[in-house]
């Protein structure tokens, strides 16, 4: 975990840690993947918080 920042844990030999952030990061990104940015975007209630026509 700290290797990208130059320093070296002690625990890295015997830590999940790494391997459980990146198995959580493949979670959220497959979660994110499911949804795409028009349907983000294009709820009623967003588009009128933020003053916007919907184009469809």
């Amino acid at each position: 975990c700290e290797a990208g920042i130059g320093g070296a844990c002690r625990i890295a030999p015997a830590c999940r840690l790494k391997g459980i952030f990146a198995q959580a990061q493949r979670a959220f990104l497959d979660v994110m993947n499911s949804y795409t940015l028009d349907e983000v975007i294009s709820q009623p209630k967003l588009l009128l918080l933020f003053d916007l026509q919907s184009s469809k």
